[in-house]
């Protein structure tokens, strides 16, 4: 009977969990008209399920749950809405309907950056939200005071950076300061295949990069490519407007390590494949490059 008990609620947990990150991440009802969805079918349940799991003896113990439940389930997911889905939407503003590409962020380092901080605001948070006040050291609250500050700083002085390839040229804004190429001034592109590697996991990703050298000596690069369809797409689009401009348009070769997670990473059932081979000018029936390669 016992395990019944638990079996029983650890299933209603689990389907509170995501009943309630459902309604929450859900874009169909306003903030306002979640609260009794979210109610309804998140928190009753999940205390229902821990009630059963923990027992009427362990009361404190299901309050605390509780607290994880809602950190998990609405903290975190309004937390991300505020510091990092809205911002996007704000440089989301920034790309026209001439743009092949577009990226929100200009400079490398500052997004890692605030990858850094964004994570440390999190983990002080969290801890903050599932710690009982009094025994919150001083130090606690500092850190996060500090990442919030930091984080806040670096997002308000990027807010207005962006890259995009457009139809008539390059444009960069980085740090307030807004560079335009047109494609008259670009001397020399390049396609370059690499493996990158997201920050804090070991996952290896298929990416590439586009480079474009000016006649001034500058070098821009597009390097938030990777192997999905949306940008295998967009980046065929650039390919053709630096074929179409009859820009010097080289491919670098991709090696047996990109070969290898290429493999691992193709979709069955998708064009992605075809197309992805169309970008990189490679032959699959004879099994060579085509075009200028290096």
């Amino acid at each position: 009977m016992l395990k019944f008990k638990k079996g029983a609620g650890w299933i209603l947990v689990i389907a509170s969990v995501f009943l309630g990150l459902g309604i929450v991440l859900g874009e169909n009802l306003s903030l306002f008209k979640k609260v009794l969805p979210y109610t309804g079918l998140g928190l009753l349940p999940a205390f229902a399920g821990f009630y059963l799991i923990r027992g009427k003896e362990k009361i404190r113990v299901t309050l605390r749950d509780m607290k994880v439940y809602t950190l998990i389930t609405l903290f975190l997911p309004l937390f991300a809405y505020i510091l990092i889905w809205l911002p996007a939407k704000w440089k989301g503003v920034s790309r026209t309907e001439q743009d092949f590409a577009f990226d929100a962020s200009s400079v490398g380092w500052i997004s890692n950056v605030q990858t850094i901080l964004l994570t440390g605001l999190l983990i002080c948070f969290s801890y903050i939200f599932l710690k009982t006040f009094r025994r919150i050291r001083g130090y606690v609250w500092g850190l996060l005071v500090l990442f919030l500050f930091l984080y806040s700083g670096t997002l308000l002085s990027t807010m207005d950076d962006f890259r995009a390839i457009r139809d008539d040229g390059i444009v960069q804004v980085e740090l307030g300061t807004k560079e335009k190429v047109s494609w008259m001034e670009v001397e020399e592109a390049r396609l370059i295949p690499f493996i990158d590697y997201p920050l804090f996991t070991d996952e290896e990703v298929l990416s590439w990069k586009f480079e474009f050298d000016t006649e001034e000596g500058e070098t821009y690069t597009f390097d938030s490519f990777f192997y999905e369809d949306k940008q295998v797409k967009e980046s065929l689009s650039v390919k053709a407007k630096v074929m179409e401009e009859g820009i010097p348009f080289t491919i670098v070769k991709m090696n047996e390590d990109q070969w290898n997670l290429l493999e691992e990473e193709d979709r069955e059932g998708t064009n992605l494949r075809r197309d992805y081979y169309e970008l990189i000018g490679y032959d699959a029936f004879y099994g060579k490059y085509l075009g200028d390669i290096e």
